[in-house]
């Protein structure tokens, strides 16, 4: 079985390992939130390895924040931006399958800590995996998703360093 890491928030110098958990401790829910710019990679293996050593069912939540930019910046129109990521969770869901783990993923709107928390509130999961950003001096100001998840959530946290 393997440990649990928890990485603290407010300091990007390393993790500490908590201990295995017991039985009664045991994870039957794994909720992944996956932002699936990069920073989320790590969190990804670490939620799919999670749910498979505990035999957990996974759910990858990916959000699409509202559109803050003009229409000149944007990428794309939302609804892209929602079928980018339903492919990339479909193939999160694909690599968790591929390990034994039953895995799905949902695609919410709005804004990222606001719609995990809700997740959290509605899906009832044992333990959140999120990754975190090297924090920047904006990160600082506004404070970050996962320090925001780590401090409201009503259950377990893991927060993974991309």
């Amino acid at each position: 079985m393997a440990a649990v890491r928890r990485w603290s928030a407010g300091d990007h110098g390393g993790m500490e390992t908590l201990p295995n958990t017991t039985s009664q401790d045991r994870f039957r829910h794994v909720l992944l939130a996956a932002d699936l710019d990069g920073s989320s990679a790590h969190a990804e293996d670490e939620a799919i390895d999670l749910a498979a050593a505990q035999g957990a069912v996974l759910l990858v939540l990916t959000v699409v924040p509202p559109v803050v930019l003009p229409r000149p910046l944007r990428r794309g129109s939302p609804g892209a931006e929602r079928e980018r990521r339903d492919h990339a969770a479909r193939e999160i869901v694909a690599r968790a399958a591929a390990k034994g783990v039953t895995a799905t993923s949902v695609v919410w709107y709005g804004a990222p800590g606001e719609a995990i928390l809700e997740a959290t509130r509605t899906e009832h999961p044992d333990v959140v995996v999120l990754g975190s950003r090297k924090r920047t001096n904006l990160h600082r100001l506004f404070g970050s998703v996962s320090a925001h998840v780590a401090d409201e959530a009503p259950c377990r946290v893991v927060i993974v360093p991309a």
